[in-house]
């Protein structure tokens, strides 16, 4: 295995930078007079760019179309619509976007989104949205594509003045006597006309702070509705986790690794009780999406191995965000498990947290990582079969399922073999014990399967379609034959000997 890590500047170095150069631009503007052309940005049809055309209307000129109208003397919109317009190379392609994309230019911070789904739970997504807003993120929330075909539900749109396929700010949340109530901002002048949009939007003492301008666009532009309507037009929220006062460390790891090689972890120490966002984004040269990646922390034990699993989040699409962490003082493990090999790949990381840590990186076994994801899904999935001798767990993420066989005797392999109800309901690269036995030594644990479905397991009816058992039976002699087997075996394959105790740490 071969690695390099790339340090980056954190904010307040960028910040720093910044301010300099905007000090010297400002020294430059002072002796041009009224007008000065940026070399960088020359107003010439490049910069201007190509807006959609049925988004350019007869009534507006060409460049009320192309920029932001300002109101007042409040220059500062023009300024960061500028620095947009150059990030993205022109002004053309400031039309549309996505709130998570201006979280990252304006913050440096990732975020993630939170589907509302038909059946959420409404008092839970009341209490996990409070927190959000009472730790200091920001929220946005996004309504859904209303197609010209979909009358009825255009029709409901457009009565209650609720853009479609929009981004709208969330500012605020309240409770009024037994209504929970939550504050939207719109980015024009659209306003909500439902249930509750007349309650003011600040009391007397905020509001008379407000300049007349400030006023009139308060009451155009924000207004109140509850968590009721709330889930009824919205698709999506938007989490962008930054705090202001953080620390952060930001660095890229550069990783080519063959299989079974040793790999990196990092080791984050805690001096005392500190709030942590972890951060990881994974890129591959072919651009493709690296599917099934687990990003686990541990405490880490007495013996230097993974001890108990404190969180784990998985995704497809390449981007993790752990938040919501926090550690009491201690050794911790952050380990990212791959289920598939990637010979070369690029990770950014960022580490945020309200007191300062110490972290570096610790080459480790490769039999770390397949215990590591053996303990997500001990603690997170379920049990299929379970006896005094033997015990089956699944877990589900996605559209894959991981199957873990442990065997608790103390002599005696177990020969597993798994039998499908539809063969054509998963897909073929990872059936493993559906395939052929597999033996299971004694005291050990092992994932015997990582099955991907051909299909949407929610969407289809018959749930037998996707069905599957397991038979196993007591062998005591193997050895040339489970050596044999093994060697055959996927990297995550690998068994792990059962003799620890995951709880206990450091020290």
């Amino acid at each position: 295995m071969s690695f390099s890590v790339e340090y980056l500047p954190n904010r307040e170095e960028v910040l720093k930078e910044s301010d300099e150069k905007c000090r010297e631009q400002a020294a430059i503007l002072s002796t041009v007079g009224w007008l000065f052309v940026d070399p960088e940005f020359f107003p010439d049809a490049k910069s201007l760019g190509n807006k959609p055309e049925e988004k350019i209307t007869e009534k507006n000129k060409d460049y009320e179309n192309r920029f932001s109208q300002l109101s007042g003397n409040q220059t500062w919109v023009a300024f960061i619509e500028k620095a947009f317009a150059k990030l993205k190379g022109s002004y053309g392609n400031l039309w549309g976007g996505h709130p998570k994309d201006a979280y990252r230019f304006l913050t440096g911070a990732h975020s993630r989104y939170i589907p509302l789904k038909r059946d959420l739970d409404i008092d839970g997504l009341w209490e996990e949205l409070v927190k959000y807003h009472s730790s200091g993120f920001l929220l946005a929330a996004a309504t859904p594509l209303v197609l010209e075909e979909e009358k009825l539900r255009k029709v409901f749109y457009n009565y209650y003045s609720v853009n479609s396929n929009h981004a709208y700010a969330i500012l605020d949340f309240k409770k009024y006597g037994m209504y929970r109530l939550i504050q939207l901002g719109n980015t024009n002048s659209v306003r909500w006309n439902g249930k509750w949009s007349e309650m003011a939007n600040y009391n007397d003492a905020t509001s008379k702070k407000f300049s007349e301008l400030d006023r009139t666009l308060s009451n155009a532009k924000v207004f109140w509705m509850s968590i009721e309507d709330f889930v009824r037009f919205f698709d999506y929220i938007h989490v962008c986790e930054y705090q202001e006062g953080w620390n952060d460390y930001q660095f890229k790891q550069k990783i080519s690794r063959a299989s079974r090689h040793d790999g990196l972890i990092i080791r984050l120490n805690i001096e005392k009780p500190t709030d942590v966002n972890i951060e990881a984004h994974v890129e591959i040269e072919s651009g493709e999406n690296v599917e099934q990646v687990f990003l686990n922390i541990h405490r880490a034990n007495n013996e230097n191995q993974c001890g108990e699993l404190i969180k784990s989040v998985y995704n497809q699409d390449c981007k993790l965000t752990m938040g919501g962490l926090t550690l009491a003082p201690g050794t911790y493990f952050v380990v990212m498990v791959f289920c598939e090999i990637v010979p070369k790949l690029d990770v950014n990381w960022m580490i945020k947290s309200s007191s300062p840590l110490s972290f570096h990186f610790v080459s480790c076994p490769f039999s770390l990582f397949v215990d590591s994801l053996q303990q997500v899904i001990m603690k997170n999935g379920e049990t299929d079969e379970e006896g005094e001798e033997i015990t089956i767990f699944r877990l589900c993420r996605d559209d894959f399922i991981y199957i873990m066989a442990e065997n608790r005797k103390n002599y005696g392999y177990f020969e597993i073999q798994g039998n499908l109800k539809n063969a054509d309901a998963y897909k073929s690269k990872s059936k493993t014990v559906f395939n052929a036995p597999i033996f299971l030594a004694p005291m050990t644990r092992r994932i015997v399967a990582m099955i991907q479905f051909n299909g949407d397991l929610d969407s289809h009816l018959d749930k037998y379609y996707y069905g599957f058992n397991f038979e196993y039976s007591v062998l005591f002699q193997v050895w040339k034959l489970y050596g044999s087997v093994n060697a055959e075996l996927e990297e995550m394959y690998e068994p792990i000997k059962v003799t620890k105790d995951l709880n206990q740490s450091e020290a």
